[in-house]
């Protein structure tokens, strides 16, 4: 009877011993727990970049309209109207317009120069504004009695005026960026911008 009972309690201590040893988990060995806790770190790091790229900026069309006219004693001559498309943020937007004039050098050598306008513009923001940066060179034949001296030469006398502006942009309101007194004449060249956004 004793024995029975002895027999009964050691058949006990081992299932209990069994039943504990099968509830542990197994040991992961270290590597393996490093490599699986870089990789779980390595795709939080790709899900944040993906989230943090963005598209480009949304861009905002404007319409340029140009008047560029001289003035002489009050009154505008010579008035000549130029448009274009200019968005934000972008970048210049040039418009070019006039004449290829042949020129015989020496040596029966030909030089073309270009005569007209020659125009470009580039909207900017700055401190929540609308700026606008215009370059203008504006080149034109000179009248006969302009000239230094008509009998040096045959070759036509060309004025050229250039104009780097930056001004603040009021929609709507058209503005004088630059103004130019001609050195030959009491004419005064001026260049008006007048901006609108395009729906």
């Amino acid at each position: 009877m004793i024995m029975m009972k002895t027999f009964l309690k050691y058949l006990l201590l081992l299932a209990a011993v069994s039943v504990l040893a099968t509830a542990q988990p197994p040991k992961k060995d270290a590597k393996d727990s490093v490599v699986y806790s870089t990789l779980v770190q390595d795709k939080k790091a790709d899900t944040s970049a993906s989230t943090q790229v963005k598209g480009d900026p949304e861009k905002t069309s404007y319409r340029l309209d140009l008047k560029i006219y001289e003035v002489e004693n009050g009154k505008r001559t010579n008035e000549r109207d130029y448009s274009m498309v200019a968005t934000f943020p972008g970048s210049w937007s040039s418009l070019k317009i006039g004449t290829r004039v042949p020129v015989t050098l020496k040596e029966a050598q030909t030089q073309y120069l270009d005569v007209g306008v020659d125009l470009r513009c580039r909207l900017y923001e700055q401190y929540g504004k609308l700026f606008v940066n215009v370059t203008a060179e504006i080149s034109s034949f000179a009248l006969p009695e302009q000239s230094a001296d008509p009998r040096s030469s045959t070759a036509p006398v060309v004025r050229n005026s250039n104009s780097n502006v930056e001004s603040q942009v009021i929609l709507g309101k058209p503005l004088i960026v630059a103004s130019v007194d001609d050195v030959n004449s009491k004419k005064r060249t001026q260049i008006e911008l007048t901006a609108s956004k395009m729906e």
